[in-house]
C-alpha cells in the first residue's frame, strides 16, 4: 500500500482537529459567524482563510461576525469565509433559494458591505423595496433567469454606489425612472448582457430633480438593443454619467433628434 503525501496527511490531521469548529478567525481572536441559508435559517460554519468564490454560484454576505450565536445545525451549501482584503464573506448556494433572502433583524445591515446573489434558478423577481434599510454599498445580482424587476426594487439603499445586474434575462424593462429611485450614492450601475431589448420611458421628466444624481458609470454592453430613440437616456438627466459602454449592443439605428446631451460621457 503506497503512503499517502506527507501534505494529504496534514490536511487530514488539520480538518480532524478543526473542521467542527464553527468559527470566523480573525488572528487569533475567535467570533461567531452567522448567515442566512438557502432556506432563510440562521447558519453558523467554518471559516476559510483563502476562499475562492469567483466560480462558484454563491449567495454573498458580507459583514463582521456578531456575537453570542449558536453552533447548531450547521449546513454544507453555506460558509463563513474571510480575507484581509474582502472581510467577511458569508455565502450559500443560490441554486435552491425560491426567494431573494431577507436579512431582518438577524443580521446587522447596517455593517454589510456586499449583498450578491448568483444562480438562483428559482428567483423571478426583485420586489419593491427588496433592500430598504440595508447599507450595503454594493449589490450583485448575476445569472438568473427571467428576472422582473418592480418599481422602486432598491429604493432605501442610501449608501449603496455600486450595482451590478448582469446575466439576467430581463428582455424589456419598465422605467428606470422608477426602478432605480432613490439612489442617489449610485456611480456605477452595470446592466451588461441581460438580453435587455429596451425600457419604458416616460418622455420628457417633469421633475429636474436627477434619477441618478452621482452616476458616472453605465455599462449596457452585451444586450440587443438595436435601437435608440430619443427619450432612451432621458432618465439620465441631471446624471454625472463619463463612460457609456454600448459594446455590442448591436445597434442599428439612432432616431433623429436622440438627446446625447443630457449628460457628459465618453463611448468605452
Amino acid at each position: 500500500m503506497s503512503m499517502l503525501p506527507l501534505f494529504v496527511l496534514l490536511f487530514l490531521l488539520h480538518f480532524l482537529l478543526h473542521g467542527a469548529n464553527a468559527k470566523c478567525a480573525i488572528g487569533d481572536a475567535d467570533e461567531n459567524a452567522k448567515w442566512i441559508n438557502s432556506n432563510g435559517r440562521l447558519k453558523i460554519h467554518d471559516n476559510d482563510n483563502t476562499p475562492d468564490t469567483d466560480g462558484d454560484d454563491y449567495f454573498l454576505i458580507q459583514a463582521s461576525c456578531p456575537e453570542n450565536l449558536d453552533y447548531d445545525d450547521m449546513d454544507e451549501v453555506c460558509n463563513c469565509t474571510f480575507t484581509n482584503s474582502t472581510g467577511f464573506i458569508f455565502s450559500c448556494n443560490g441554486e435552491y433559494m425560491d426567494d431573494l433572502p431577507n436579512l431582518g433583524s438577524e443580521v446587522p445591515v447596517d455593517r454589510l458591505r456586499l449583498y450578491a446573489v448568483r444562480n438562483a434558478r428559482n428567483v423571478h423577481q426583485i420586489k419593491s423595496y427588496q433592500f430598504s434599510g440595508y447599507r450595503t454599498k454594493e449589490i450583485r445580482i448575476e445569472y438568473i433567469e427571467a428576472l422582473h424587476l418592480e418599481d422602486r426594487a432598491f429604493e432605501g439603499v442610501l449608501d449603496l454606489e455600486t450595482l451590478k445586474l448582469t446575466h439576467n434575462n430581463f428582455g424589456k424593462i419598465g422605467q428606470p425612472e422608477l426602478i432605480f429611485a432613490g439612489l442617489v450614492n449610485l456611480t456605477t450601475l452595470d446592466l451588461s448582457y441581460n438580453q435587455l431589448t429596451g425600457w419604458k420611458s416616460r418622455g420628457k421628466s417633469p421633475s429636474d430633480t436627477p434619477v441618478l444624481p452621482k452616476l458616472t458609470t453605465l455599462d449596457l454592453s452585451g444586450n440587443p438593443l438595436e435601437y435608440l430613440h430619443n427619450d432612451t437616456f432621458e432618465w439620465l438627466r441631471g446624471s454625472q454619467l463619463q463612460h457609456l459602454n454600448l459594446r455590442k449592443c448591436n445597434i442599428k439605428s439612432v432616431e433623429t433628434g436622440t438627446d446625447f446631451s443630457v449628460f457628459t460621457w465618453e463611448e468605452t
